[in-house]
């Protein structure tokens, strides 16, 4: 399926556009008629989008690559009256002569997008009435420089001579991707986004708001938007340009190995900023600090990086002990960005105990453990650890933060254990730490020992041992 959405996304297919004659559309002989100078700025396209030098490489890499400008022309009642295009390789403002034309008020639509050697990657649908008209992906190319631009105006001809000068803006918005913590071992090739819906093209009639203009016929089907080859953790991506701006976007993330088999990683709930503005998604493999996914504006991402980085890992399990499965994964919903519900009610027995288990990030696990197999009597919470080198002073002051405090210290052949209590000696904390992968497990549970005394090991006081999942 990825190599074909690849072979998809490099495709160019060939589109004509037909301007519409007088014969198309008759206009009255009656009143005076005037003429009309339209002129579309095509260079600022690019420079909202800063993307003006990259545009002329690809033009002296590609000897037939040029932009396109179109320009729509539409009476009161909104009927297409006159339909031009004209080209441009060195981003000069593209200008149309438009002569006799009938007194009354117009509304004239201006989009400029690239043309690849002869193929146009964007198609006009049902120009006939500015009500209808429509502008879609006719081949998706994932480049900054295929950005759409689009404006209108209304202009008024009286017989005199009218002089329209318009400024394409990106009708969608600029997309970066980042990851951190990717780490040698893994087997990762590649990342795709997929957007849902997919918004496939935008209306072009200017009373429409952004989103009333998105064209999302497939509005429950996610689609690629996005590929990364061999990202480099801690740096970004190039910017690419999607359609989607304004409302919320679901941009979901999969990982391909080297087999090309997928692996689903997280999905994101994106408000998109058109223009210039550049939208990011992070994803932090490492999982240290409970913080691993970021969706905004590229701006903001240097403060919510280093808040993160300033703050100490939160741990947030549920400890209403004995409450039923049915809280507890309420409380998961409503402290985590994103879980996936691996057992989704059907328990796992562990140990005497029946598990629901959590995956909350790419390499975290949580499980809660029950009396019953139908989820009755919360017995304890415990979260697993895969991510390597995370200092163990990275948790245990992250504990020491939230109240817990220190009671025991042990070591065994293959790990150390740290025991704690909550400052109101409810909840018993066992920290493992192996030695051999730097694989975590926390456990919480009810302390049930008297308050006077100290915590004991776990091997001590539950039956349950150490795991390694």
């Amino acid at each position: 399926m990825k190599q074909i959405l690849r072979l998809m996304a490099m495709a160019i297919a060939a589109v004509a556009f037909v301007a519409c004659s007088d014969s198309d559309n008759p206009v009255s002989p009656d009143g005076p008629t005037g003429d009309a100078v339209i002129t579309v700025n095509v260079k600022a396209l690019f420079e909202q989008l800063d993307a003006t030098d990259d545009l002329i490489q690809k033009m002296e890499e590609y000897d037939e690559a040029c932009v396109v400008g179109t320009v729509l022309i539409y009476d009161a009642s909104g009927n297409l009256i006159q339909q031009l295009s004209e080209s441009t390789r060195q981003l000069d403002p593209i200008t149309f002569d438009v002569k006799d034309i009938p007194s009354g008020t117009y509304t004239l639509v201006a989009c400029e997008y690239l043309d690849w050697e002869g193929y146009p990657l964007w198609k006009f649908t049902d120009v006939e009435k500015l009500s209808t008209v429509r502008v879609d992906i006719d081949t998706y190319y994932p480049v900054l420089i295929n950005a759409l631009g689009v404006v209108s105006e209304t202009v008024t001809v009286d017989g005199s001579l009218i002089e329209a000068n318009v400024t394409p803006e990106a009708a969608g918005s600029c997309l970066k991707v980042r990851f951190d913590g990717i780490r040698e071992k893994d087997d990762f090739s590649s990342f795709v986004v997929y957007e849902c819906p997919k918004v496939e093209g935008i209306y072009l009639n200017p009373a429409l708001s952004d989103f009333e203009r998105a064209y999302a016929p497939n509005n429950s089907q996610f689609w690629s938007v996005f590929e990364a080859d061999d990202l480099q953790p801690g740096t970004n991506t190039e910017r690419t340009f999607i359609l989607s701006s304004g409302g919320h976007t679901q941009l979901s993330v999969d990982m391909f190995n080297s087999e090309d088999k997928p692996f689903y990683i997280t999905t994101y709930d994106m408000s998109m900023q058109k223009g210039g503005k550049v939208n990011l998604i992070y994803y932090d493999f490492n999982d240290w600090n409970m913080k691993w996914q970021y969706c905004g504006l590229e701006d903001n991402f240097a403060d919510w990086m280093k808040e993160k980085d300033e703050s100490p890992m939160i741990f947030n399990p549920c400890t209403n002990w004995g409450c039923s499965l049915e809280e507890a994964r309420a409380h998961v919903k409503a402290t985590h960005g994103w879980f996936i519900n691996k057992t989704n009610g059907e328990l796992a027995e562990y140990d005497g105990a029946w598990e629901e288990e959590f995956k909350t990030g790419i390499n975290h696990k949580e499980y809660y453990g029950f009396e019953t197999q139908d989820g009755q009597n919360l017995l304890y919470v415990c979260y697993v650890f895969n991510a390597i080198n995370l200092p163990v002073e990275l948790i245990t002051n992250s504990l020491e933060s939230q109240g817990y405090v220190l009671t025991e210290k042990q070591q065994y052949e293959t790990e150390d254990y740290y025991g704690y209590l909550s400052a109101d000696k409810s909840v018993l904390v066992s920290l493992y730490v192996a030695y051999d992968d730097k694989h975590w497990t926390i456990w919480f549970e009810p302390n049930i020992v008297a308050d006077e005394q100290p915590a004991p090991l776990r091997s001590k006081q539950l039956s349950k041992p150490s795991r390694s999942r």
